[in-house]
């Protein structure tokens, strides 16, 4: 299928976003029309910097409200420089397109089956039921701990949850698969493919991500993930497929295609 390549005149704040013109997002900010309006695939100028990691004008935008606080234990709450220096991780609210026309093309190839059918029924009610989540990048109580050399560091309950509970978006860098990369790499997710196509896309959580790049493998999982579609982008998730007492271990299963090509985990 081919995509047009008409440029499309965006939005004032959305284009100086795209331009990196802080002076302009300055200008704009506080201007609830501007902040408000959509541009040519669907998105408010918020949402384009969040896709995009365009930290400066997030800064403007969202002051103080984008930013997270990280539950390491024996470490109390780090901020996300502390948090990037720590890991050699940087920290993603969202998932991050690493450039504007690698958003367009996503939101272009997803099928009009998965849009307005029954195909992408469930995908898109669950975009409503978690639409707020979505949007402001909310983790749940949750903290990193250190396991052990084998296992490494994983994510812990730091609250009982019920079954059924939101935990997070699972975030990382969108990047086109490679197999070669894949086999070095036990942090992507695969992104929905559109129908009919061979253009893989995954989710890089390596060097980019959030809390969830911690969360460790089981066969007997107390996390289910979950796949919502909104306005052409997808997201997966996680939530609690149980009730899950404080301080527990949370695990999912990365199923049989991951083990492929990694030795075989400890039990947990």
């Amino acid at each position: 299928m081919i995509f047009s390549q008409k440029k499309h005149a965006e939005p004032p704040l959305v284009q100086a976003i795209l331009d990196d013109d802080i002076s302009a997002v300055k200008k704009l900010a506080g201007n609830r029309s501007a902040e408000n309006e959509l541009n040519w695939i669907g998105f408010t100028p918020v949402e384009i910097a969040l896709f995009l990691d365009k930290r400066a004008a997030l800064d403007i935008l969202l002051p103080g409200r984008w930013k997270r606080r990280i539950k390491v234990k024996d470490n109390d709450k780090m901020d996300m420089k502390e948090f990037e220096d720590f890991f050699d991780v940087h920290y993603l609210t969202h998932l991050k397109f690493p450039d504007y026309q690698t958003l367009i093309k996503a939101v272009q190839r997803c099928s009009w089956l998965y849009k307005y059918t029954i195909l992408g029924k469930k995908m898109r009610w669950l975009s409503t039921v978690f639409g707020y989540e979505f949007l402001s990048g909310h983790i749940a109580n949750v903290e990193i701990q250190w396991i052990d050399d084998v296992l490494g560091y994983g994510l812990f309950a730091a609250e009982d949850f019920e079954p059924n509970t939101f935990i997070a978006q699972y975030t990382g860098e969108i990047t086109p698969l490679d197999d070669e990369h894949s086999l070095n790499n036990s942090y992507l997710m695969r992104y929905p493919k559109p129908l009919l196509s061979f253009n893989f896309l995954q989710v890089d959580a390596n060097k980019m991500g959030n809390e969830t790049r911690f969360i460790n493998h089981s066969t007997t999982p107390n996390l289910k993930t979950g796949i919502a579609l909104d306005r052409g982008i997808f997201y997966s998730f996680f939530v609690t497929n149980k009730h899950i007492p404080m301080g527990t271990q949370l695990t999912f299963n990365y199923g049989r295609k991951y083990w492929r090509h990694q030795e075989q985990p400890r039990p947990i």
